[in-house]
C-alpha cells in the first residue's frame, strides 16, 4: 500500500491476488488473461505488473509443466501457481464487501491506493477511538495521501473525487472555528450500515474532546 517503489497498477493486481488468494497458504492458480478480465487491464500489463511483485517480493510463481494432450494434438501448459508472501505483521485486513464493490466500481491505478490509505488511516483512527460502533472516518492531508503513495497532489485530489463518484468514499469540507479550512474529514460509505452525509460545512472539533 505504502510501497512507493511499486506502480499504482501492481498495487491494484497485488490487492485482486490477495485477495482471491487461499487464506492458509497463500496460493492462487489464475490464468493472466483471467486476471486482466477481473482487473480490467491489458493482458501485457499483467504481464508486467506479475514480473514486478515478483521481483518486489510480494509474490512467487510455480510454473507448470506442458503435457500432450492426445484429444487437441499439441501440447497444454497448466496454469501456474501464484503464492502471495503474506506478512507476519504490519498488514491490513479488508473486508470482502469492500474488496468486491473495490472492484465492481471500476477503481483502478492510483484510484485504489487512494482509497487503500485513506481506509488504513480510518481503521488507525477507530483504534485510537477504540470504538467500532462509530462511523469510520479519517482526515488526513493531500499532501500526506501524495506523500504515502507516490502519487503527485493533483492524482490524489481527482482520485478522491472519483471514488466519491463510485460511492466508495464520501468528503466533507472543514473549518476551524477561526473560519480558516482545515483538512477534509472522509467517510467510508461502502459499509452497510453507511448513511450519505448533508453536504455542508461543518466546525471542526478538538481531537481531544
Amino acid at each position: 500500500m505504502e510501497d512507493t517503489a511499486l506502480t499504482p497498477y501492481a498495487k491494484q493486481l497485488a490487492l485482486l491476488l490477495f485477495g482471491l488468494a487461499e487464506q492458509r497458504t497463500g496460493e492462487i492458480r489464475v490464468s493472466q488473461r483471467r486476471l486482466a478480465a477481473l482487473s480490467r487491464m491489458a493482458l501485457a500489463t499483467v504481464n508486467r505488473r506479475l514480473r514486478e511483485l515478483e521481483d518486489a517480493g510480494y509474490l512467487a510463481v510455480k510454473k507448470q509443466c506442458a503435457h500432450y494432450d492426445r484429444s487437441r494434438k499439441r501440447f497444454i501448459r497448466k496454469t501456474d501457481v501464484y503464492i502471495c508472501v503474506i506478512p507476519q505483521n504490519h498488514y491490513l485486513l479488508i473486508p470482502y464487501r469492500i474488496w468486491r464493490q473495490i472492484f465492481r466500481a471500476g477503481a483502478h491505478g492510483a484510484q485504489i491506493s487512494v482509497f487503500l490509505f485513506v481506509y488504513r488511516m480510518m481503521r488507525l483512527e477507530e483504534l485510537r477511538r477504540r470504538s467500532a460502533k462509530g462511523e469510520r472516518r479519517a482526515y488526513p492531508s493531500f499532501s500526506m495521501i501524495a506523500e504515502n503513495t507516490g502519487h503527485a497532489d493533483s492524482t490524489v485530489r481527482a482520485s478522491l473525487k472519483i471514488l466519491a463518484g463510485f460511492g466508495l468514499l464520501y468528503t466533507q469540507h472543514c473549518l476551524t472555528r477561526s473560519g480558516v479550512y482545515a483538512c477534509n474529514s472522509y467517510y467510508l460509505l461502502c459499509e452497510a450500515s453507511a448513511q450519505v452525509l448533508p453536504v455542508r460545512r461543518h466546525v471542526r472539533r478538538d481531537l481531544k474532546q
